[in-house]
């Protein structure tokens, strides 16, 4: 079951901070470093003795930014720099993805 209309609306408007109906690499930054914190944060809670690696506000590595500039590239499937609800709803349907608005 893919992602409808509606969810990846939801996800691209919960991500677009300049509000232009796409997603720039620095709201996809912003977006993944804050969805890295969150993953860390459920995993502390799950294991308190596990080390801290993505707290929510730290700035990526130079290794970790261009790593997300590889991932950024494969939902930019025109490469004009954003994504758009379209490719967004490509590339998750490809990769079978169900996705609701509060997903990301």
């Amino acid at each position: 079951m893919g992602a409808n209309d509606e969810d990846i609306g939801e996800i691209i408007q919960s991500v677009d901070r300049n509000k232009d109906g796409r997603v720039d690499f620095e709201e996809f930054v912003h977006a993944m470093t804050r969805h890295l914190g969150e993953d860390k944060k459920s995993r502390q809670q799950q294991d308190p003795h596990r080390s801290q690696s993505y707290p929510p506000s730290r700035r990526c590595s130079f290794h970790e930014e261009d790593k997300l500039e590889q991932c950024f590239k494969t939902f930019d499937k025109n490469g004009d720099g954003y994504i758009t609800i379209q490719e967004l709803k490509e590339v998750m349907t490809r990769l079978g993805e169900n996705l609701n608005g509060h997903e990301l």
